[in-house]
């Protein structure tokens, strides 16, 4: 027979742990205050998205360049070499 295993209730606590604010404050004081913050962060939200499809098409190019180069040299490209 299989033995069961009784799962035991975990106790509540008997009082609330104290939470601690952070030493330094995670926005500072003053931040995002203008509509020009804002903008500039958007901005740079999308010059970022531009910048990563970048480097996607260049790795996917440098990929292409390797596996056009190995299968010039007389490999295949179901050799698993790419």
């Amino acid at each position: 027979m299989a033995e069961q295993q009784r799962i035991h209730p975990v106790p509540e606590p008997e009082h609330e742990l104290p939470v601690q604010k952070p030493s330094v404050p995670l926005v500072p004081k003053g931040s995002f205050s203008s509509e020009k913050d804002v903008a500039f962060l958007l901005l740079s939200s999308e010059r970022a998205l531009d910048r990563l499809e970048l480097v996607v098409e260049f790795r996917s190019a440098t990929a292409s360049t390797i596996e056009q180069a190995f299968v010039t040299q007389g490999g295949s490209e179901n050799a698993g070499v790419v």
